[in-house]
């Protein structure tokens, strides 16, 4: 009788490898889950400052929110200068929450990557190896976006508070900058910072050229990977419960799409001419031939 291989006894080839990066996702989702929840789990221990930090504030401002409707006008006036303190400072103590979460951040980055590259992966030793790795970078990355969501809430509060029109012009000015330019070259920078060693200003500007290169797919590829986000724009506690714990827990099959999409830029822009050993790391190509299928 002819004994049937096993799957350790079938030779490895590239060709077994995921012909693109849609095909990967899937791959890694469906034979990791368990580990990429456990993952999103460590990042929940990580997420407990700023969770907490949310809470306070959305009952803060409840509560200064409540019964309102019956007071006077100079009342009302007292009552959204409180509200914006509350907010103003919420954003301020964020700033060390971010770096706190940025030590998990750049854990979970390293663990994305060795998913994506195709590697073996230990999440623990990945995780704190990610940590010693990258944690000097993205913990800078992190206090800059802190910043700039100070400066963007503190210049809405000043806006709404003064009802100043050149107050409200410069709002929304660098509201728009931050969205459509800051915030995406931000997104760019930690796939970068995981997979290069250059330093700090060369990710930054890395992250600006693949941005500026495919602006609208950028976008969009972010909408996608971390829309749920937005809804943290409600004024709503249990909406901002239930999206923090999802995107948090779940954050680790976001990020996996996100990075996918960021290194299919790399290849095309970066990789190709000055990294050729990695391009299509991860995923079966043939020698030579151009990527197109993300």
């Amino acid at each position: 009788m002819r004994k049937r291989k096993t799957v350790s006894e079938i030779p490895f080839s590239r060709d077994m490898l995921p012909h693109s990066r849609k095909a990967l996702w899937f791959d890694v989702v469906k034979l990791n889950y368990i580990p990429l929840i456990s993952l999103g789990l460590i990042m929940f221990a990580f997420s407990l400052p700023m969770f907490f930090n949310m809470l306070v504030t959305d009952f803060y401002v409840a509560q200064l929110s409540a019964g309102v409707s019956d007071v006077s006008s100079e009342q009302w006036m007292q009552v959204q200068e409180q509200i914006a303190l509350v907010r103003n400072t919420s954003a301020l103590m964020d700033i060390p929450v971010l770096a706190v979460f940025a030590i998990g951040f750049a854990g979970q980055m390293r663990v994305i990557r060795q998913y994506a590259w195709g590697e073996v992966v230990s999440v623990f030793y990945d995780f704190k190896t990610g940590i010693k790795q990258n944690i000097k970078q993205t913990v800078c990355v992190a206090v800059a976006a802190g910043v700039l969501r100070f400066l963007c809430i503190y210049l809405n509060n000043l806006a709404e508070l003064n009802n100043n029109v050149t107050a409200y012009y410069a709002s929304s000015a660098f509201t728009v900058v931050l969205f459509l330019f800051l915030i995406p070259v931000g997104a760019y920078m930690p796939v970068c910072i995981s997979v290069y060693g250059n330093t700090f200003s060369q990710n930054f500007l890395q992250s600006f050229f693949l941005y500026i290169k495919a602006p609208a797919k950028s976008l969009l590829a972010l909408l996608c990977s971390g829309g749920i986000l937005l809804f943290m724009l409600f004024p709503n506690m249990t909406v901002h419960v239930a999206v923090a714990l999802l995107s948090t827990i779940g954050g680790p099959f976001l990020l996996l799409g996100w990075f996918l999409f960021v290194y299919h830029q790399l290849d095309i822009y970066v990789n190709k001419e000055k990294h050729p050993e990695i391009v299509g790391k991860g995923i079966y190509t043939e020698y030579g031939e151009e990527q197109h299928d993300y």
